[in-house]
């Protein structure tokens, strides 16, 4: 019964089960913060029996308040909270929750532990990002539950004439760039960074700054080099000892800027223009650079102080069908170029990881589609909708961070010498003189290993014409040829060539060729 007294039968009871010796049970359903009486009884044939009367005062939930922040500095903030009472429990754990994504944080978020009971606290939580929003809020454990305090919203500070750069991992929507705030110069959207000659060099709307590391000490130094406005930058990148800049206006103008620049002079050194919208990126190789331009898989080289086109990555491009190679998704891995080509809109061309290099001295440079990411669509190969926000290369590793269709993202590990299970390849040979039919002799593919369950599919296109035509080539296993004597007259000709094999033992070839009359 609730309060003093002597309860009996007739008041509340539980009933356990059994004869004579000791017995237990739960008494459910109480109110908090209440004075109870209780005693056990037993009956037989005779009549009923009591113990002697006992109290229990059930316990309520305990009970914090969030105090205010004090000491905000760029990564830390002081915050005190008040255990106002232990409802009568005994306390296990008390402290502070907070999180600068989750506006109301619990105990599954970020975590400050301050031992002690009843009465004030505070504690320092550090470990921050400057200029960012933190939801922070007191709480206090009982054998009860959990107890939170109010939310407060903290502000972290950004020191004045310093830079703060937030790197996204690939579990964040943003997969690019680096985040920064420089100056009132400084752009709001997101930047692009390079190291070269041991110097970090950060791109800002128009502006190249740079941090310097000198006798140990970090040294920034603003506004090294600026760019005509209103080009703005979108890309860094290195040539022996210079800083490429790559730039745009807007998605809507093609006029995408170039610039060199040796890193000591007053402005940059060199200076073109191509008529895409923007220099997205640039993809290294040995003694020489290639960039990304516009949205139709351009690919231009920098040769003779300028960017002229060098290759066009096959795709259905149109104005809704478009591509792109965000900067950071750009490596060079064992001397060979890579780069990851992006959906904008429309899946133009599969997307994945492409390599564009020469495997030796005198071997032709090959486009090859090397790596998808781990999505899969069903069994196959998730080949669209994908963006290839960064590659990062580690010693004999690389890592590619991506983003599907369905905003799912995440980091692959490679593993470079896990294969596509074949191989496929076009090419088109057109008579330079139109008025006269060339005759196509023969089409012949150099392999250095062609695995023994090697499918191989040959086909040929005549003249322009809708539909291949099949034919059935010949195996030259010990000169690793396969070829076919065509024997063909046409102004244009164009062939295709599908290898596929089971598991990861996928054909290498090195070359192919046609013999033209």
């Amino acid at each position: 019964m609730a309060g003093s007294g002597t309860p009996t039968t007739s008041d509340y009871k539980a009933t356990v089960s059994g004869t004579t010796g000791a017995y237990s049970t739960t008494i459910g359903s109480l109110l908090a913060s209440t004075l109870y009486s209780v005693r056990a009884y037993a009956i037989n044939a005779v009549g009923t029996g009591y113990g002697s009367t006992v109290t229990v005062t059930t316990i309520d939930d305990p009970a914090v308040t969030t105090g205010s922040s004090s000491s905000i500095t760029i990564t830390s903030f002081d915050i005190a909270g008040n255990v106002t009472s232990d409802g009568g429990g005994t306390i296990s754990e008390r402290g502070f929750v907070y999180s600068s994504e989750n506006g109301t944080p619990t105990l599954t978020d970020s975590k400050l532990v301050v031992s002690g009971t009843t009465g004030s606290y505070s504690g320092s939580i550090s470990g921050l990002i400057g200029n960012t929003t933190y939801y922070v809020r007191a709480y206090v454990t009982t054998q009860v539950g959990t107890a939170y305090g109010s939310v407060v919203s903290v502000q972290t500070s950004t020191a004045p004439n310093t830079i703060l750069a937030e790197l996204y991992s690939a579990t964040d929507n943003n997969l690019n760039y680096a985040n920064i705030k420089i100056y009132t110069e400084a752009d709001d959207e997101w930047h692009h960074m390079v190291i070269q000659n041991k110097v970090l060099y950060i791109a800002d709307r128009n502006y190249v700054h740079q941090v310097e590391d000198v006798s140990g000490g970090h040294y920034f130094s603003g506004f090294v080099l600026d760019i005509p406005r209103p080009q703005k930058i979108i890309s860094l990148s290195k040539y022996k000892t210079d800083l490429l800049v790559g730039s745009k206006i807007t998605d809507a103008v093609n006029e995408g800027g170039f610039y060199v620049w040796n890193t000591w002079s007053e402005s940059f050194t060199i200076q073109d223009e191509v008529k895409e919208p923007g220099v997205n990126a640039f993809i290294e190789g040995d003694n020489y650079v290639l960039a990304s331009a516009g949205t139709n898989g351009n690919l231009y080289v920098y040769s003779n102080g300028q960017l002229e086109l060098y290759k066009t990555i096959p795709g259905d491009y149109s104005p809704t069908k478009t591509c792109t190679i965000n900067p950071y998704a750009v490596a060079n891995f064992r001397n060979m170029p890579l780069f990851g080509v992006s959906n904008v809109e429309g899946n133009p061309l599969l997307q994945g990881i492409y390599s564009y290099g020469s495997k030796a001295a005198g071997f032709p440079f090959v486009l090859n589609l090397e790596f998808p990411i781990s999505q899969r669509d069903g069994d196959d190969f998730l080949l669209s909708n994908v963006e290839i926000g960064a590659i990062v290369v580690s010693g004999n590793n690389l890592y590619v961070s991506w983003r599907d269709g369905a905003d799912n993202v995440g980091v692959d590990k490679l593993d470079w010498n896990n294969k596509l299970d074949g191989a496929y390849f076009e090419t088109k040979l057109i008579n330079p003189d139109r008025s006269i039919l060339g005759k196509y002799n023969k089409y012949v593919v150099a392999y250095k290993s062609l695995p023994d369950n090697t499918s191989i599919n040959l086909a040929y296109q005549k003249n322009h014409a809708s539909l291949w035509t099949t034919v059935t080539p010949v195996i030259d296993t010990i000169r690793g040829l396969v070829y076919k004597e065509l024997e063909i007259e046409a102004t244009s000709f164009r062939v295709r060539v599908k290898m596929g094999v089971d598991g990861n033992n996928a054909p290498e070839i090195e070359t192919s060729y046609i013999f033209l009359e």
